[in-house]
């Protein structure tokens, strides 16, 4: 799959929220920082997302504003700029998450870049969800692909794991096939909340619409809990609430920004005099 995408220089991924488009943004990142053999044509990659970026602000303050550590190393927006326009003749891979959480017209050199107007020489791999803007985008684009989520045989290989047994991963697929509830346990995150409930001793919900009403349920439940007892938690409810919340904070931990750090360092070359 990433052989195919890197064929071509312009490449859009699309799925319904949740289903793992940042994440692959992520992985892609952290792929390169690795050393993975087909992303080392390319020189830097920046990730940029477009829910942060604000109307004014120039394409090298905004990749300035999200790779922390190019500011750290006294990258100036000046050596960005020049590095954008070919100076030093180096492979650029941009990646591009959440169109759908941007309004077009909100940044002129976003627009360009999203309608392949400026870094020609780059490549792009953008994200958004279905909706009708995206198609407006798509004669700027070489290729697209849907995420689609976790197969059959991926939900019961992650509840095996999750829950450390490979009988307890074959029943709670046959639960969630039985309820009709597979098409929300292809979502990465509902499948980990599903797991945590049924680990727990839970019943899965019967239904998608009980699912919803399940998890809202119960971050409400918590989320007043917590504000009427703020000293005092229930020890059971924590422990969920950890596990809820694991996959983000290993997230964060990995925080695409930090990661580009120690590439950039070994690289060295905005700095190197390559001019």
């Amino acid at each position: 799959m990433l052989t195919m995408i890197l064929k071509t220089s312009d490449f859009c991924f699309s799925g319904i929220g949740g289903i793992g488009k940042s994440t692959a943004l992520k992985y892609l990142a952290l792929s390169w920082v690795k050393g993975r053999p087909e992303l080392s044509k390319f020189d830097f990659v920046f990730h940029i997302a477009l829910k942060d970026v604000q109307s004014k602000t120039s394409l090298e303050k905004i990749i300035l504003e999200q790779h922390k550590g190019l500011t750290a190393n006294n990258v100036t927006e000046q050596e960005i700029s020049d590095l954008l326009n070919g100076k030093y003749q180096r492979n650029i891979l941009v990646l591009i998450d959440g169109f759908d959480e941007y309004h077009t017209g909100t940044n002129h050199q976003i627009d360009s870049l999203l309608e392949r107007s400026c870094l020609w020489d780059s490549w792009i791999i953008l994200t958004s969800r279905p909706f009708d803007k995206v198609d407006s985008l798509r004669v700027h684009f070489d290729a697209e692909a849907t995420i689609i989520g976790f197969s059959d045989e991926n939900i019961q290989i992650y509840a095996t794991k999750f829950l450390e047994s490979e009988e307890m991963g074959k029943q709670f697929l046959e639960i969630g096939k039985r309820n009709q509830i597979l098409d929300i346990l292809r979502i990465p995150l509902i499948l980990q909340m599903m797991c945590v409930l049924f680990q727990s001793g839970q019943n899965l919900p019967k239904s998608k619409t009980q699912a919803t009403r399940a998890m809202v349920d119960w971050s409400v439940k918590y989320s007043a809990y917590r504000q009427t007892h703020p000293s005092v938690a229930s020890a059971e409810v924590d422990e969920m609430v950890y596990k809820l919340g694991r996959l983000a904070w290993k997230s964060l931990q990995s925080d695409v920004q930090q990661l580009l750090l120690n590439k950039v360092c070994a690289l060295g070359i905005l700095n190197s005099g390559d001019a």
